[in-house]
């Protein structure tokens, strides 16, 4: 069935026919439909369709009633059911369609015999008749019936009459149709009866006159109450009697105690290694778990150690306190002391942040008062412990009046520790042991009573078994349960009802913490559907939060399947009629039945359990008060005997329905309060004189028997339930009486008055709260008018104490409170008083009394009102600069928002107390963040834009200027790169220097062991490089960014040929070329957030950046939560038509910034905004989103590169049978360490006076030297990455691990072998399946190389990406990444996690594969923000995407359409011949690693003599040479490279196409490294300068030197002489003007030029390929694809 055409939706039933239906019965929650004396079948919901033989009510205008004998119907219709339906008068309607001779005269129209209309004598004639068209005799008749003696054959007598009569002949009867139509019903029905004891009525009884409506009515209403979104069913709809049964070859044994069954089933051959605890975490997934022999043996163990204790010494009856975080420790525990019969005692674990509190105040009181002799926990808990009373021994916030509960001193054992350092123990002693008689005392449960008066019952180890087992009778409970429970298992209903039932019946439980399912209460019915449960069990409470839930997220719970439970109990608190109905409705769409429910009573003095309304077929009863059944009674029943007794006279109640005190008599009933004998005597040791001999047990709560079934009614105690806690009213009046002075003492009520009562005079109660709401009622000394302050007094200290919240102060005139004649405080007169407002109060000042307002959100109503639903507004506010929040400021808007939430008074508030300790409870504190969020931001929402980018335009005209202008401004440069390389040198001195003196220091301290000084040397060089990362940042901060940086607030733009722009550029260089060498190692740590914060970034808390590219820090505001992945470039500035321009980037909290995308000046990202991975947020523009985000952005950073190079250093002394030196095994040391060659460079300088004199031999030595280094440290970066994969569980840290020295190994020196097959080689090393004869460029480094698979012949082209794992909002995303054979990546491109490229793929350049994406067999893809399929060989069609792009890219893509041919998309191969493959394997790498560092050594020569020269002989500082060292020899460098280019690589022609294995490839190839290589050691800083112009001029490029133009890319360099830049043309930040492309079957690489005209501008990582023109003017914006041949147009 389809419902709208939406959703297919699937119907369980039957169908059954009423001819065959003999009966049907209903007993209000099922039907059971007899079938022609042979079958029964059961139902949980019946359709009854119109042409049911409903026998009530009359026929329309008959003349004798139609009524029949009500014994005579089919179906057992309830007293609305007979009231409604004979009411009903049933139209028997007649269509008769005739082929009629004669009337031929008629026109088309409608005719009524108004004759037959009005007349009842006139039955079966007809009243109406219509012609349809005027060339057929085709005629139309209605008539009506009366279903006895007026029926089909009459009917048609009288029309054929009729006709006749008015002179036509019929000729042929097309057609007669009876139709029944009940009136006067509809409304009453689908208000009042549909639905009721679920039976829903279809058809006819609806009333609707076209069978169309009746059809959909029926069909939207079988949907709306049938229909599931499966392909089948999930439960069945007739109901089949479940009997869970035994698992095979076991059988419930008859046992005495609860460890008598640990043992049975923790040995027997079938269950032993069956999970009996599961615990999950918060998403669901199992974290943990225990076998029945699993615990057998834990608790073996602990039950060992406590015996074998001696510090404390424990026996057998000693008693223990314990105290355990939820989860399966504390049950190890709990079954340990259980073995050793050392007695336990559970209790709720405090908060060991928190200095008092309840729970820990009741902690203290059970110590003292059991002599209890030890806590066992974990280690976590009491570590925090500890650091919780250290906290709170310094803290200065103690408050006057507050208690001063302390934990007592008590040993600590760590249970937790004994099992994991247990591996083979000798437990047999153990089960030798006598088994404990009954009546011994097996644990201590301790009440939810009166802190003050904490009560201890003693529960037997008989009483705890038959409880157990009489638990297990009554829910059906067998070896196939399934439990699932989040109940706290310190409390009753979770350690006995759940846990020992399961383990005591041979089944399973998944279990799970109670805070979690108060953060996610949903969890608990998806852990229901997931594990398939059969028991379950909660308070009334639990059953509110779910029912908002399911109404706020009932459209993301279609898969739901509740139906294989069988026994859900609700007890623990008063059960609420309205809250079960509302249950049962909105989860019987997921199969739970009402039949399965169970309301229960039950205390902690008869262990848990006395009884509960299920197992007897019996819907849920409810009395005249609207209370709910909980149980039935039974007097001859031996488990438990239930009396009704007059509280006063102690006489039972004989009378049914009278209410009374309960007394229950039960084996299950302890035996005692510990140490409390005399209250033990009143409470368990009753009797009653009509049954001599039996001993019955007070309950305190009141309750009344009706037809033997139990209702309970109240509490005999003052004891108030909010959110399933319970308050005692003498605790709260005592610290309501001793808050202030005014108040009389013994004269203070506190009362639990319903929400219905509190919201008629305008009192709010928290959400969740069950109803009620807490009041305080006081007498006030001399009746005198009080202030605000006392009630907030009140208030303030209630919270504080009890972390509750009072929702009404009512202060009242002396002596005119409700007393007893004994002088007790009369509380239900109070309640009386308070609703009738029949108070005598006293005036006060004002009379508003502010209460608390609730942190959860209304589920039902929506959180937002219409005006201000997120996404109807903008905000301004985040527009405007914002000044960076202090930690003072954030401490008082916290304090704020709880001052506002609860009413307390700002000064108050503690930020060194707990939340709830202000009455935020747990409900509201797992909501806080909500409410939080929605306070401090605003709503900033929308979707990312699909709009095309618009292009600014800074200043349209170029200011001529002059010759000798444009000459200061080159040396302004020259000397900026001067103080530049100072910046960046000076801290490398201070590490180099710091190291060497320590070193030196150290080797004194330790002489006579001269094998310690090479360990030192080793273990602290990683720390100098550190030293200098951390001094680099301080250094540019001080001397940098106050000095350097431009007032970006008055100046948002300047001309490059202006001071301001040297300074600018200058200090732009300084941040880029330390974060690339040095911030680099810091990515995903909170130290890169230092870092730029240090650089003037504003960067909010928990920020995870995974970038260094982020320029102009100080004008980047980053909100809380953000998460920036690899490689995105965040921009402020813009180089343009010769201004730079400025404006700030703001990325509002918890966003994400996907891989490579690209942050444009003046962006604002709004909170909650993902920006997907290769995407541009272009120049000032706003994006907005809903927000969603969480991450975490721990990292580490480890040296690898230093062991590597002394491995070098001893291979080089073993061959050279050198003695070893430690001044050069510490140069290798920190060598190995800094990763930046011109720091091994200064640290050569610093350390030695001499250098070899010959340039070759310098040469020779230094390529040998990194050249061994690397092969060294790629071969352990391998090593140590295998051997993590080999451990078994993959952590966090592992994967980080592995990312860093991958990074390290990468930057070092495996960047240069790109495109050999070496490359390819490292690559399998690291784990990465790479095929045969491929062709890998200048890739990224990838993380994790173990999920990359390269198939054969695979081209990925230069700077393209492999990203197997990136930070996102959902944490750390990996996936597998597949390009199968054949296939082309396009340069920039980038194939993101779980993506597959199949073969003959092409993706073009700056394109993406999409996460979990298949890019289709002989595909051609582009596009990043929206993949378009030019041609797909397998479709044989284009894409529709192509239709709903622009104009511009539909031509674009036209073009590359057109250009390509069958093969192009089909086949592409790189296959080699051997002799190539040779040199791929060999010469290539060799080429690219040795001649590059050979020129650099050529180059490094000359200028290292003169310094080392001066140091030596002139005594000139050496920190004052370096900068000018570096500038020389970089300039040597940049030379070298020039001639390098002219002899290896030759000028290139455009249009000319060379092999990718040829020759020229290899050695252009290998100038590629040398200029990689010379711009890594120095050119990279001049980009943007004149000096890197003329670099470019001097290789080819064809550059308007005389005029204003800007470089900021080394990717302009890929072919100078293929590229042409006229005046004014900018290139920005990492731009690609590729002068080739890789085409063609056989791998051919095809040279093209690149022209930017007058003032042409290609943005930031741009790509031009071969060909393109970017016109005057024209503009590429950033992150475009410019393609081959394509023009670039102004505007």
């Amino acid at each position: 069935m389809r419902n709208h055409g939406v959703n297919a939706m699937n119907i369980a039933g039957q169908l059954v026919s009423s001819a065959d239906t003999e009966s049907l019965q209903n007993d209000m929650t099922h039907y059971f439909v007899s079938l022609n004396q042979v079958e029964t079948l059961e139902f949980d919901k019946i359709i009854i369709s119109g042409s049911f033989p409903l026998k009530y009510g009359r026929t329309y205008r008959s003349l004798t009633s139609t009524c029949i004998d009500c014994e005579t119907e089919v179906m057992d219709a309830s007293d609305l059911e007979k009231d409604l339906f004979s009411k009903v008068e049933t139209n028997d309607y007649y269509t008769t369609v005739l082929k009629i001779k004669g009337l031929e005269h008629l026109p088309v129209g409608f005719y009524y015999f108004s004759e037959y209309m009005e007349d009842p004598s006139t039955m079966g004639h007809p009243v109406a008749m219509q012609r349809f068209y005027s060339d057929t005799n085709i005629f139309l008749l209605w008539s009506y019936g009366n279903s006895v003696d007026i029926k089909e054959p009459t009917v048609m007598e009288l029309v054929i009459k009729t006709i006749e009569a008015i002179g036509g002949e019929v000729e042929h009867v097309i057609l007669q149709r009876a139709l029944c139509i009940f009136l006067m019903l509809a409304a009453k029905l689908e208000s009042e009866l549909q639905g009721s004891r679920n039976t829903y009525y279809v058809g006819g009884l609806m009333a609707f006159e076209l069978t169309e409506r009746n059809s959909s009515y029926a069909m939207a209403l079988i949907c709306k109450n049938f229909a599931y979104r499966n392909d089948f069913p999930i439960f069945p709809y007739t109901k089949n009697r479940r009997e869970l049964g035994e698992l095979p070859e076991v059988q419930f044994p008859n046992l005495p105690t609860l460890n008598s069954y640990l043992t049975h089933w923790g040995t027997h051959p079938i269950t032993q290694n069956r999970a009996l605890y599961t615990w999950i975490n918060e998403e669901g997934t199992p974290v943990c778990q225990r076998t029945y022999g699993e615990l057998y043996f834990n608790s073996s163990c602990i039950a060992h150690k406590l015996l074998t204790s001696q510090k404390p010494v424990i026996k057998p009856g000693d008693k223990v306190l314990l105290i355990y975080v939820p989860g399966l420790d504390f049950i190890d525990a709990f079954f340990g002391c259980l073995r050793a019969k050392v007695i336990p005692v559970p209790i709720l674990p405090p908060d060991p942040m928190q200095r008092n509190g309840q729970a820990l105040i009741r902690i203290e009181n059970v110590a003292k008062s059991c002599n209890i002799v030890a806590i066992l926990s974990t280690v976590a808990y009491h570590s925090a412990v500890r650091a919780g009373s250290l906290k709170n021994l310094i803290s200065l916030t103690e408050k006057n009046g507050k208690s001063s509960a302390r934990w007592p001193n008590l040993p600590w054992l760590h249970t937790g520790t004994w099992v994991k350092n247990s591996k083979s123990m000798i437990l047999e002693h153990l089960d030798k042991q006598c088994e404990p008689q009954p009546g011994d005392i097996c644990f201590l449960q301790f009440t939810s009573g009166s802190t003050s008066d904490a009560k201890g019952v003693m529960i037997t180890h008989g009483g705890l078994i038959h409880n157990v087992k009489f638990m297990r009778t009554r829910y059906k409970s067998t070896s196939r349960t399934t439990l699932v429970s989040w109940l706290p298992q310190y409390h009753d209903m979770g350690l006995i009802g759940g846990l020992f039932t399961s383990l005591v019946s041979g089944g399973s439980a998944v279990l799970f913490s109670p805070m979690t399912f108060i953060k996610k209460p949903l969890l608990w019915l998806e852990t229901i559907s997931k594990y398939q449960a059969t028991h379950s069990a909660g308070p009334n409470f639990a059953f509110e939060l779910l029912i908002q839930r399911l109404e706020s997220d009932k459209d993301k719970l279609q898969n739901l399947d509740l139906s294989s439970l069988t026994f859900l109990m609700v007890a623990a608190e008063p059960v609420r009629q309205k809250t079960m109905k509302r249950f049962i409705e909105l989860t019987s769409p997921f199969g739970l039945s009402e039949k399965v429910m169970a309301p229960g009573y039950g205390l902690a003095e008869n262990c848990v359990f006395v009884s509960c309304a299920f197992g007897e077929g019996k819907p849920i009863i409810v009395d005249w008060q609207g209370r709910i059944c909980c149980g039935y009674v039974n007097h001859k029943d031996a488990d438990v005997d239930i009396r009704i007794v007059d509280p006063e006279t102690c006489e039972e109640l004989q009378e049914d329905g009278k209410e009374g005190e309960i007394w229950i008599s039960s084996p299950s009933a302890g035996i005692g309060y510990w140490g409390r004998e005399e209250l033990s005597q009143k409470t368990f040791r009753n009797e009653l004189h009509n049954h001599p001999g039996r001993s019955y047990t007070r309950t305190g709560d009141l309750g009344r028997i009706i037809d033997q079934k139990l209702f309970i009614t109240g509490r005999i105690k003052d004891l108030i339930i909010v959110a399933g806690r319970n308050i005692y009213s003498a605790d709260v009046e005592k610290t309501v009486e001793t808050s202030s002075e005014f108040l009389r003492p013994g004269c203070c009520a506190v009362i639990g008055v319903p929400e219905e009562i509190l919201s008629a005079k305008g009192i709010s109660t928290p959400d969740g709260s069950d109803q009620v709401g807490l009041v305080v009622i006081a007498e006030v000394r001399d009746g005198k008018p009080v202030s605000k302050d006392l009630i907030e007094k009140i208030k303030t200290r209630v919270v504080e104490e009890h972390g509750v919240n009072v929702a009404s102060v009512k202060l009242i005139k002396p002596r005119t409170i409700s007393k007893t004649t004994s002088g007790k405080i009369k509380r239900f007169e109070c309640v009386k008083q308070f609703t009738d407002e029949t108070l005598n109060l006293v005036p006060q000042g004002s009379k508003t009394i502010l209460t608390k307002k609730s942190l959860l959100r209304p589920f039902t109503t929506g959180a937002w009102g219409e005006e201000k639903r997120p996404g109807t507004q903008q905000v301004r506010s985040i527009l405007a600069p914002r000044k960076r929040i202090s930690k003072n400021e954030i401490v008082e808007f916290l304090k704020g928002l709880i001052s506002e939430q609860t009413g307390i008074p700002i000064n108050d508030i503690s930020v060194t107390d707990n939340l709830t300790s202000y009455g935020i409870d747990s409900i509201e504190l797992a909501n806080f963040s909500k409410d939080l969020l929605s306070k401090s931001q605003p709503q900033l929402s929308s979707n990312l834009p699909n709009i095309p980018e618009a292009e600014s335009d800074s200043t349209e005209f170029i200011v001529e200027v002059s010759k000798s202008r444009q000459f200061g401004i080159h040396v302004l440069q020259l000397l900026a790169l001067i103080y530049v390389s100072i910046m960046l040198i000076s801290p490398a001195y201070l590490s180099i220097t710091s190291y060497l003196n320590f070193i030196l220091s150290a080797s004194k301290w330790i002489d006579g062991f001269p094998w310690l000084n090479y360990l030192i040397s080793l273990t602290f060089a990683p720390l100098a490089w550190i030293l200098c990362i951390a001094s680099t940042c301080i250094c540019i901060s001080l001397f940098g960014s106050s000095f350097l940086g431009p007032n970006y607030a008055l100046t948002s733009e300047i001309s490059i040929y202006s001071m301001d722009f040297v300074k600018w550029w200058a200090l732009y260089k300084a941040q880029e070329i330390s974060s690339k060498i040095l911030a680099i190692h810091l990515r995903g740590t909170v130290l890169l957030n230092y870092w730029f914060e240090m650089l003037g970034a504003r960067i909010g808390s928990s920020v995870l950046l995974d970038t260094v590219d982020i320029t102009d820090p100080s004008m980047v505001s980053i909100g809380d939560e953000v998460v920036i992945s690899e490689g995105v470039l965040v921009q402020s500035h813009e180089v343009k038509n010769g201004i730079l321009s400025f404006h700030p980037i703001r990325i509002g909290k918890c966003s994400s910034i996907g891989p490579y995308a690209v942050i444009q000046k003046g962006s604002v990202i709004g909170e909650g905004v993902e920006v997907q991975a290769l995407r541009k947020v272009g120049q000032d523009q706003h994006v907005f989103k809903p927000a969603k985000l969480n991450n975490d952005n721990k990292k580490c950073y480890v040296q690898v590169s230093s062991l590597a190079a002394v491995i070098a250093y001893f291979l080089y002394i073993w061959f050279s049978k050198q003695p070893p030196s430690p001044q050069h095994f510490t140069f290798v040391c920190i060598c190995g360490a800094f990763h930046w060659i011109p720091f091994t460079i200064f640290t050569y300088a610093t350390m030695f006076s001499e250098v070899s004199s010959n340039p070759i031999i310098f040469a020779i030595s230094f390529t040998s030297a990194y050249l061994l280094h690397g092969f060294i440290l790629i071969i352990l970066t391998t090593a140590f990455t295998r051997l993590l994969k080999t451990c078994q569980k993959k952590t966090q840290f592992k994967t980080q691990l592995q990312c860093q020295m991958i990074t390290s190994c990468h930057l070092r020196c495996a960047k240069l072998l790109s495109g050999t097959e070496a490359f390819c080689i490292y690559l399998r090393l690291l784990g990465a399946k790479i095929g045969k004869h491929c062709s890998i460029r200048a890739i990224n480094r990838v993380s994790n190389p173990e999920l990359m698979s390269i198939g054969d012949g695979v081209h990925l082209g230069d700077f393209s990406c492999v990203i197997t794992g990136f930070h996102s909002s959902s944490g750390y995303v990996s996936g597998e990444v597949e390009v199968q054979d054949n296939s082309v990546i396009g340069s920039q491109s980038l194939i993101l996690p779980g993506s597959l490229v199949q073969k003959n793929v092409i993706l073009g350049a700056l394109s993406v594969a999409p996460m979990n994406s298949t890019l289709q067999e002989g595909g051609v893809y582009i596009g990043s923000q929206s993949q378009v399929v030019i041609r797909n060989s397998v479709k044989n069609a284009y894409d529709e995407g192509i239709e709903e792009m622009d104009m511009v890219s539909k031509k674009r893509v036209g073009n590359l359409a057109a250009a390509l041919h069958k093969n192009d998309s089909q086949k592409v191969t790189l296959t080699r011949t051997w002799y190539q493959t040779f040199s791929a394997l060999f010469t290539q790498p060799l080429l690219q690693t040795v001649l590059p560092h050979m020129v650099l050594g050529l180059a490094v020569f000359a200028p290292l003599n003169c310094v080392v020269y001066l140091k030596s002989a002139k005594n000139l500082p050496i920190y004052w040479l370096l900068p000018l060292f570096w500038i020389h020899s970089g300039a040597l460098a940049a030379l070298a490279c020039v001639i390098a280019k002219w002899i290896l690589a030759g000028k290139k022609k455009a249009g000319e196409a060379v092999p990718i294995w040829s020759q020229r490839i290899t050695l252009d190839s290998t100038w590629q490294a040398i200029r990689t290589l010379v711009g890594d050691y120095f050119m990279d800083m001049t980009s943007g300068s004149f000096w890197f112009v003329l670099w470019m001029k001097l290789m080819g490029a064809k550059v308007d030197m005389e005029h204003a133009v800007y470089v900021d890319s080394m990717g302009a360099l890929l072919n100078p002489e293929m590229v042409k830049i006229e005046r004014g043309g900018c290139v920005g930040r990492e731009a690609l003007l590729f002068g080739h492309v890789y085409e063609g079957e056989g791998g051919m690489v095809k040279f093209g030029e690149i022209k930017i005209g007058e003032y042409g501008f290609a943005g930031s990582r741009a790509v031009a390929m071969p060909g393109v023109q970017i016109e005057s003017e024209g503009n590429l914006s950033a992150l475009s694809l410019a393609m081959k041949e394509e023009i670039i147009r102004s505007r």
